[in-house]
């Protein structure tokens, strides 16, 4: 099933939805789908999407992502993985004065696979990629694949990855202040899991801490 969306568009992710075309201003909630997903998602020349996905379930995701010039592009995913998830999610930058950013955060309490690919052909120019991924080990793992393919000469790329368990000394502190331990564990695992989102959308970030 293909899907447009234009100017002030919101929609959620069905399982029937393969193709999104994107031709203004528009957001996509993911919220916590129980089905593998296959997604191609178009920008047309001066289109911008913001896209809000929560998972917690075992699936593998494919996000293909293929941008015209002049469009914009932000991805903003929250993990909380207690089984096995893989989200293999690719940026074709096909024009010039393409932005594309996407922030990853979240908890690996299994296994989380995270696959995350660029292209940038020569001949373009004036274009962004920005890739910002935290994952937090609890009792878990995590791989991450970044790739950069990357031929411009006229472009930004910048990538930060880090997976990490929980800090001794950011724990020993919270609890310096008279919180007890399992409330500084959540606060801490908040943060990972909902501190994005809720700069985005308060209305999606109530309904996934719901």
């Amino acid at each position: 099933m293909n899907k447009i969306l234009m100017d002030g568009d919101k929609i959620f992710l069905s399982k029937k939805i393969t193709n999104i075309e994107v031709t203004g201003q528009a957001k996509l909630f993911i919220n916590n789908i129980d089905h593998d997903v296959d997604l191609t998602i178009t920008l047309k020349n001066g289109a911008y999407l913001e896209v809000l996905d929560y998972s917690r379930n075992g699936i593998v995701k494919n996000i293909r992502v293929i941008q015209d010039s002049n469009t914009t592009m932000e991805y903003v995913h929250s993990l909380d993985i207690d089984s096995e998830y893989t989200f293999n999610y690719i940026t074709e930058l096909n024009g010039d004065n393409n932005t594309n950013k996407i922030s990853i955060s979240g908890i690996s309490r299994g296994i989380i696979n995270l696959d995350v690919n660029a292209l940038v052909r020569g001949q373009y120019k004036n274009n962004v990629l920005e890739e910002n991924i935290k994952v937090l080990n609890i009792e878990g793992k995590c791989k991450i694949l970044p790739k950069l393919g990357i031929s411009s000469r006229d472009v930004i790329a910048n990538h930060n990855t880090a997976i990490s368990n929980i800090d001794d000394d950011t724990l020993f502190y919270l609890m310096s202040k008279g919180i007890t331990n399992d409330a500084a564990v959540k606060l801490i695992c908040d943060g990972y899991l909902y501190g994005s989102i809720r700069k985005y959308d308060e209305e999606f970030y109530n309904l996934i801490k719901e």
